[in-house]
């Protein structure tokens, strides 16, 4: 039986998404949400912007950029979603730390769900 759970995700629509279905399917559960910071694993967000633009078209990246705000303003943010659910929440800018495994595993979970984040 699945009693703990980590959430790891990115703050963004669809992580907030994933965030409430699971914890309204699983009200018996315990949760920790593990937030990652930054766009890559392993880059500054300078790095990671020089990423995209190479990767990608100035029109994809001015969309996402305009959906990242707008969501920012207009939803609740996973922040928000942990202290309304009275979850524990870690925020780390390196998914694969020992100080982040440690607090993982101090948790005891029996899954770890990854939401939304392109650190894993």
């Amino acid at each position: 039986q699945i009693r703990k759970i980590v959430l790891v995700g990115h703050d963004n629509k669809g992580s907030s998404r994933l965030f409430q279905i699971i914890t309204e399917a699983f009200p018996d559960c315990k949760f920790l949400l593990v937030e990652t910071q930054g766009l890559y694993y392993g880059m500054s967000y300078i790095q990671s912007i020089f990423k995209l633009l190479r990767e990608a078209s100035w029109l994809f990246i001015f969309i996402r950029f305009f959906e990242l705000v707008k969501y920012k303003i207009t939803n609740y943010r996973l922040k928000d979603l942990a202290v309304f659910n009275n979850i524990d929440r870690i925020e780390t800018s390196d998914i694969n730390s020992q100080a982040t495994i440690s607090q993982i595993k101090e948790f005891h979970p029996d899954i770890l769900v990854s939401l939304f984040t392109m650190q894993i």
